[in-house]
């Protein structure tokens, strides 16, 4: 076998582990951005359970206050209002969980 031969079948070797080293390279960043989506998804649900049970318990304890006082009892929101992020920001039961997981 002479020498441009043998530098042809090792250059498509090596394109052919080049190829496999990228498409390995791309399943393991794709794995690592679907755990760091289910991180994140996982934070937002806790934040969100949070956020309810903390206004239940407003709420609860603003009908305790008010029920012997013959007044009316305050109003629950429903879970799907429209409230947005600054609608939360002055409420002191509003807790901003942190990740322990790093996003960039």
């Amino acid at each position: 076998m002479n020498f441009s031969k043998r530098a042809r079948k090792a250059l498509r070797a090596l394109k052919g582990l080049v190829k496999l080293q990228a498409h390995v390279r791309g399943y393991l960043v794709w794995k690592q951005e679907a755990a760091k989506l289910h991180n994140m998804q996982a934070l937002i649900r806790a934040q969100a359970t949070e956020r309810f049970d903390a206004t239940m318990n407003n709420v609860n304890s603003v009908d305790r206050s008010h029920s012997g006082s013959g007044q009316r009892k305050a109003k629950v929101k429903s879970r799907k209002s429209n409230n947005s992020m600054s609608d939360f920001v002055d409420d002191p039961s509003f807790k901003i969980l942190h990740s322990p997981f790093s996003m960039p």
